[in-house]
């Protein structure tokens, strides 16, 4: 089964928390992946990070795509969360922390790359690694710049894990 990996940057890149255009792209641009990932493999694992912006909103369109797919036979979607530590998340606000919970609730499996708290920013990038090292394909959404996204995206291409990626200021998709 193949398996697409999400990366991208945190909601206060990408418009902020509320509604916006930035992020309605970025959600129409996960969708279609999402929607060609299924439509050529048929089953497909998807995994996210579970941090806040694209990996959340990836995992709602996951969800959605599985949702649909069920009963009519011929797609199976999973979602893996790949959570960096046993305490992801504590200090996100209640209602970001709901969503976590419910997604955890939904994914086909839940990992924690680190087995304990946080313990700084390595924890992120053991996370990533993780991800990329087990991945087909990054579907990433990023604006070029230096950042724990860049980073996993130079990373995967070291890996020689195809990338396509979404520059979110110019609305353009681009192999990097």
């Amino acid at each position: 089964m193949p398996i697409y990996a999400f990366t991208g940057h945190r909601p206060g890149r990408l418009g902020g928390y509320k509604d916006n255009p930035i992020r309605r792209s970025v959600i129409q641009f996960l969708r279609q992946m999402i929607h060609r990932v299924v439509y050529k493999y048929k089953t497909v694992g998807f995994v996210t990070g579970g941090a806040l912006g694209v990996d959340t909103w990836a995992a709602d369109l996951v969800l959605e795509a599985k949702r649909r797919a069920e009963g009519h036979g011929k797609y199976n979607i999973h979602l893996v969360l790949c959570l960096p530590s046993t305490d992801h998340g504590r200090n996100w606000r209640e209602e970001d922390r709901r969503k976590l919970h419910a997604h955890m609730q939904s994914a086909d499996f839940v990992n924690f790359v680190t087995q304990g708290p946080y313990d700084g920013p390595e924890c992120l990038m053991r996370r990533n690694r993780y991800m990329v090292d087990r991945s087909d394909g990054l579907i990433a959404v990023w604006d070029g710049t230096p950042s724990g996204t860049g980073m996993i995206v130079s990373y995967a291409k070291e890996r020689g894990v195809p990338v396509i990626a979404f520059h979110p200021n110019e609305k353009r998709i681009f192999v990097p």
